[in-house]
Parts: C-alpha cells; structure tokens; sequence
C-alpha cells in the first residue's frame, strides 16, 4: 500500500501543472492560499508542508489588531472559530525579574496599566466586554483551524503534507518545478515562500541572507498554570544585558503561554529537557516568595515541552538586502520575508501579506510575476516601520536604562493598514 501510494503521489506531481505552489503550510501559507483562492476561485493552488501530520507543537502566539483584521477580510469563517480558541490579555503588568529591583516601568506607564488593568478586572467580574490590549492563540489551534478551512474552501488536496522541499530550477517554459524528498515533484508558474525564518526556498535560490544573529536565546512553552487575563514582563533591572520572561494566557482553559529572552546560550539543546536544564541556568535563583518569579519557575517546570532557539532577524533597509526575491516568478511572504524579533507581530504581519497579495490579485484580475512584485513594492513601506518599531521596543526592555527607566528612542509610525474584505 505504501509503495503504491508513493508512484500514485509521484505520477500526480510530474503530471500536475499547477498555477501556485506554496512552501510552507504554516499560518502564513494557509492563509495565502485562502486570499488567493478568494481573490481568483480559478487559480490552482498547492500547499507543500514539510511536517508529516499537523500535530500540537509550539507555543502560544499573540495575535494584534492588524493581524484579526487582515484575516477577517481573507475569511471571515475561520476568524470567527479562531476567536473562540482565544484568550484576552486585559491587564499588563511590569514587574521586576527578581525581588529588590528597581521600578520596572516609568511611573506614569505603570499607573496607566493600573487603572487600565483595574478597569478590566471590574468588567471581568461583571461578565462585559473589555478593551484587552492583545488576544493569544495556541499556534497550532491557528495552523489547525486554517488548514481545515483549506480543505474547505481550495479542495480536500489542496494541502500536501511530509512535503521536504530539495530543489527549485525553471523550465524551458517558464514554469517552476519543485523537487521533494522521496523523488516526488511538482510544476508550477509561481512559487510562494512562506517557510519561515530558514526559508528552503531562499537557501536553495540562493537569495543573499541577511539574518542577523542577535546574541540572545528564546525559550518558550505552554503550561497548566492559571494567570487569568494578566500578561506580564519581567524584566532585569539589576544586568544591562539580563534576562526578560514574559508569561501571559495561552489561548486555553488555565493555561499559561512563557518567554524568556536571555544572552545566547553556548551550544543547542539536545531535548526538551535539556532546553529546560539550560533555562534554569540563566534564571536568577529561585524566590518561592516573590510572586513574579514564582509563576515563571511554576511555568518552566510544567511545561511537558520546552523550545529553544536563537533569536535571527532580517534587517530591512538601511543597506540590507531587500526583502524581494530575486527570482522573477518566486515571491517570499511572512517570516521567510521579514522575521522580527518576538515582540508578536510576526503573525500579524504575515497575515497582511496574505490579504495584500490576495487584494492584488483581485484588482488585476490575475496572478503572475507582475503582482508579485507589485506586492512587494506595497508592502516595504510597513513592513520596514514595523520592524524598526520591533527592534526598538526590544532594545527598550533589554536595556534598563537609568534607574530602571526604558531606554526611549524615537521611531516612526508605520503606514496605516486598513484591510476592505476581498
């Protein structure tokens, strides 16, 4: 069965002419396929994920204002389902790392994010809606929810999983054809990339990388502790290069989603539990009676997966390559496009390529080289406010500045996205 299911795989691939191929079947591949499919329901569209079966992995993501609106306008459905799998963060806390250190947040933010937060626990207990600053989202209910949608709206198979992208070469024609491990390929006229940070697509085209290794490890899991609707940074006002933890719902019944930020670990981890060890290490010592750091330790030691990784960002602008491909016919959306560094607006930037690139299509009518590079024009304004905005919030927390005062430094505000429904 299994060997018959490979040539029948096989003949499809060699034999399919597709117009899109997309790598990637992450939240950015799922839902481009959707804006496209919405935008021009003609278009032949294939997803290629590496991963064997869409199982529960990851933590938990933040999911902004612009990011709701641009999946709303590409599907409306799946928001909807994906709203309900959401938590509310309605209060946000600023606290010390460890007991004894100076004030966390200047002293007009943190009485802001009192009375902020006071109000919001007061709605709480009255059953109202509540202004919350951000919503949180296991990242695999995303990619779940998305890819059921998938099915629904572009076909039964239109997504490929266990797909290991090994090559990429244009035909005599002008189409793409895609080699995967196993011998198996397809033919496509445009290629989209959302395979994240390490794009295979990029590697294998050969696109100039400019990933920028920031010095710091990022840990993160999930775990069954219960912080109600609070998110709250902890942050080393004791080391100018100290460690951040972030613990915030987890977009489940008392569960908890944790970050922590520290200077780079030497070496990799070699299991969950090793990642676990080295956290712990990086850790100021354990203080059952600080509150903060107490939750944080609970969250750490319970969490059954802990994830480890070096924080990589692309530089946009200022002398770095361009987020463009250099390959007429291939376009990179998301993460293999801009990665920022986790301050949660990388699902929600991927998400407004998503609905660009579909608003595109849909004005002209088409979908080929042109629109895609028409998309990538449209979108380098934001994308390079968003992540010079990323870049400074993040130097903010990890510089404590003088007496525990954020560092501040001016940025502009990026472009307005307002999304109308494809």
């Amino acid at each position: 069965m299994y060997w018959t299911r490979l040539v029948l795989c096989a003949l499809f691939f060699r034999a399919a002419s597709l117009d899109v191929a997309i790598v990637g079947g992450g939240p950015c591949g799922l839902a481009t396929a959707l804006a496209i499919k919405k935008a021009a329901p003609s278009v032949e569209v294939a997803i290629f994920e590496r991963d064997a079966a869409l199982e529960p992995k990851g933590s938990s993501v933040a999911i902004f204002k612009s990011g709701w609106a641009a999946l709303r306008c590409i599907d409306a459905t799946v928001a909807t389902r994906l709203r309900r799998e959401s938590n509310l963060i309605d209060e946000v806390r600023v606290e010390p790392l460890e007991a004894g250190g100076s004030a966390a947040a200047p002293g007009f933010g943190k009485w802001a994010l009192r009375v902020f937060g006071a109000v919001n626990r007061g709605l709480r207990a009255l059953h109202l809606p509540r202004p919350g600053v951000v919503t949180t989202t296991r990242w695999y209910a995303v990619r779940a929810a998305l890819a059921d949608r998938v099915r629904e709206v572009c076909g039964a198979n239109t997504l490929h999983l266990g797909r290991v992208l090994t090559d990429i070469r244009e035909e005599e024609d002008g189409a793409f054809r895609l080699d995967f491990e196993g011998s198996e390929s397809a033919s496509a006229r445009l290629v989209l990339a959302c395979d994240g940070t390490n794009s295979a697509v990029r590697s294998i085209l050969g696109d100039k990388s400019t990933l920028v290794d920031e010095g710091k490890s990022v840990w993160r899991g999930v775990a069954p502790v219960d912080v109600g609707g609070v998110g709250t940074f902890l942050r080393d006002t004791k080391r100018k290069d100290g460690a951040l933890g972030i613990t915030f719902p987890a977009g489940g019944q008392s569960q908890a989603s944790w970050t922590v930020i520290a200077p780079a670990a030497a070496g990799r981890a070699s299991s969950s539990e090793d990642a676990r060890q080295r956290l712990m290490s990086v850790l100021p010592p354990r203080d059952h009676a600080y509150a903060p750091l107490e939750t944080l330790y609970q969250c750490v030691e319970s969490s059954p997966v802990v994830i480890e990784n070096r924080i990589q960002a692309r530089r946009i602008g200022r002398g770095a390559a361009p987020f463009a491909s250099s390959t007429n016919g291939v376009a990179y959306l998301g993460d293999a496009a801009h990665p920022v560094r986790p301050t949660g607006e990388g699902i929600a930037l991927s998400w407004e390529d998503a609905w660009q690139l579909g608003a595109l299509v849909k004005a002209s009518s088409e979908l080929d080289a042109d629109v895609l590079r028409a998309y990538e024009s449209t979108r380098y304004a934001r994308v390079r406010a968003v992540s010079d905005k990323a870049l400074a919030l993040a130097e903010a927390y990890y510089d404590p500045g003088t007496e525990g005062e954020p560092v501040r430094r001016k940025v502009r505000a990026p472009p307005k996205f307002r999304p109308r429904k494809l």
